[in-house]
C-alpha cells in the first residue's frame, strides 16, 4: 500500500512548495531551527554560517565581527581594533594612548613609556617628539620637559629630561636644547 501521510522537513531543511519530493538545505548565511519549515532565517548580525543545511548560526569569535546580515564568515579585526568579545557586530577601535599593530586580535596594547597615541584606531604608537617625555603607559600626549631641563633629539631615554649643566639655565617648557 502507498504511504498516507508526508514527511516533514527536519531542522536545517526547508520546503517552500507543494508536491516536492524532497526538503532542500538551508544555505550557507542561514538556518531553520524548526521542522516543517517553509523558508531558512539568515543568520544575525554578530553571528555567520559557513555550511548549509544547519540549525543554528555560529556565533563570532573574539577578534572578529560581521555587521551583515546572513554572513557566511566572520571578519578578522583590522589593526588598530579589537574584538574582546564574541558576536560583535562591529569591532571597536583602540582607544587613545594604546594600538594594535595585528589583524584578529582581542585587545589592544598601551603605548609604552616614552611613546604616545592621540588618536583612536593606532597601529602604531609614535616616538615623543624632543623636548617632552612619556614616563608613563597609555598617554594620549607627552609632557613638556620643566624650565630648567631638556631634551634633545640626541637623548634615546624619551622618558626623563635631562637637568641643566651648573652654571646653565632656560626657562622655556619642552626645551630642545639648552
Amino acid at each position: 500500500p502507498g504511504k498516507n501521510k508526508c514527511t516533514e522537513c527536519i531542522e536545517g531543511k526547508y520546503m517552500s512548495e507543494k508536491g516536492a519530493v524532497n526538503c532542500l538545505d538551508c544555505t550557507v548565511g542561514s538556518i531553520q531551527s524548526s521542522t516543517n519549515a517553509t523558508k531558512c532565517d539568515v543568520c544575525v548580525k554578530g553571528q555567520h554560517q559557513d555550511e548549509s543545511g544547519k540549525s543554528i548560526c555560529k556565533d563570532c569569535t573574539e577578534g572578529k565581527a560581521t555587521n551583515t546580515p546572513g554572513a557566511v564568515n566572520c571578519l578578522e579585526c583590522n589593526p588598530g581594533s579589537k574584538g574582546p568579545t564574541v558576536r560583535l557586530k562591529e569591532c571597536i577601535m583602540c582607544d587613545k594612548g594604546q594600538h594594535q599593530t595585528a589583524s584578529g586580535e582581542k585587545d589592544c596594547e598601551d603605548c609604552i613609556e616614552g611613546k604616545y597615541m592621540s588618536e583612536e584606531g593606532a597601529v602604531n604608537c609614535l616616538d615623543c617628539l624632543p623636548g617632552t617625555i612619556g614616563n608613563l603607559k597609555k598617554q594620549s600626549s607627552c609632557k613638556n620637559c620643566i624650565p630648567g631641563q631638556y631634551r634633545d633629539g640626541s637623548q634615546t631615554d624619551l622618558t626623563t629630561c635631562v637637568p641643566c649643566n651648573l652654571g646653565e639655565y632656560q626657562i622655556e617648557q619642552g626645551t630642545t636644547f639648552w
